[in-house]
């Protein structure tokens, strides 16, 4: 059960570096003005990314109760939501 939530999780993480990367890619090619439209949306983005990435760093090493599989889907739930909320947000105020 672990290895099955570990390998899924895996595929998580690098499907969501993935929609960072592309994130990070469209806001480098766009003027400040796009940035500061969205400026608390991409915020709560890093936060929520950070939040994720320390809840990964903390199961590294050691064995995965139930409970915190619970917190990490959590978090992650909350980090896709967030940057499904940005790329809606971006898609329709500047069609991408």
């Amino acid at each position: 059960m672990e290895s099955t939530y570990l390998s899924q999780l895996s595929r998580d993480i690098e499907d969501i570096d993935g929609r960072v990367r592309s994130l990070q890619g469209y806001f480098a090619a766009k003027h400040a003005n796009v940035k500061l439209d969205h400026y608390l949306q991409l915020e709560c983005l890093k936060g929520r990314f950070a939040e994720f990435r320390c809840r990964i760093r903390e199961i590294e090493h050691g064995d995965l109760s139930v409970q915190e599989q619970h917190a990490i889907e959590s978090c992650r739930q909350r980090l896709t939501k967030a940057m499904d909320e940005l790329l809606e947000a971006l898609s329709r105020d500047h069609g991408i």
